[in-house]
């Protein structure tokens, strides 16, 4: 928590999308704002989604998304503890069984620690995009997670580390930081107010500044688990709505 990893999420969701229908799901289950990042207003969320395929397993789920432009769709968390509380561990792992049918790329944004979600979050995932700043608490913390995967036999090969919010007046450097946690940056995201901005406008950087340090970072990561070099992005212009 606090080390940006929703701003995170949000905007390499954008940068697949980008590329192709893409997915981000909330499982920040009491406090997440992944629908804030994007200025939506969801019709449906996760604990509804859950409903719906208790009763009947062979649902859609495409048509209980929240569209956000022509390419990302996103499932949002609860609106409220109760809500939360009725979403159980088989629920979600039929809910993630079922993104993955879709074949498209799917971000999962988890709350911050390893709750039973996030764990089987990490088991599920092809890639584990660990975000860190360059604080010594957020470091440490990010060690902590990495101990733990290797106690429980995970792969952490497949870690990929992002340096949110770097700078050269406070903190380690980014070299101390993947000293310490072992991990080359995938991403090296520098300290912009613009990510705050955007994020408080629900457009995020890699759409109102795709061409700022941050935003290419993001972008470049995104088009490298893509397999892409080079390409046109689709146009993802997208007013937030009055």
């Amino acid at each position: 928590g606090g080390s940006g990893k929703t701003a995170v999420a949000s905007n390499l969701a954008l940068a697949f999308a980008q590329r192709m229908p893409s997915v981000i799901v909330d499982l920040d289950m009491y406090s997440g704002d992944v629908e804030w990042a994007f200025g939506v207003q969801p019709t449906y969320r996760i604990h509804d989604v859950a409903r719906r395929l208790r009763e009947d397993s062979s649902s859609e789920l495409e048509g209980m998304f929240t569209s956000r432009g022509a390419y990302l769709s996103l499932l949002c968390s609860p609106d409220s503890h109760i809500a939360a509380d009725a979403v159980s561990g088989l629920d979600m792992a039929t809910i993630t069984q079922r993104l993955i049918e879709l074949n498209r790329p799917v971000v999962l944004d988890t709350s911050p620690g390893m709750s039973d979600f996030t764990l089987d979050a990490i088991e599920a995932a092809s890639r584990i995009v660990l975000v860190t700043t360059t604080d010594v608490a957020s470091v440490q913390a990010a060690r902590k997670l990495i101990d733990t995967m290797q106690a429980l036999r995970l792969d952490t090969a497949r870690v990929a580390l992002a340096v949110n919010r770097f700078n050269s007046r406070t903190g380690l450097d980014v070299a101390d930081v993947e000293h310490r946690l072992g991990y080359a940056a995938s991403m090296r995201i520098p300290e912009s107010r613009h990510v705050a901005e955007g994020l408080n406008a629900g457009r995020p950087i890699v759409e109102s500044h795709p061409d700022s340090q941050a935003a290419t970072s993001i972008l470049g990561f995104a088009d490298s688990l893509l397999g892409v070099t080079l390409g046109k992005r689709f146009n993802f212009w997208w007013k937030r709505p009055v």
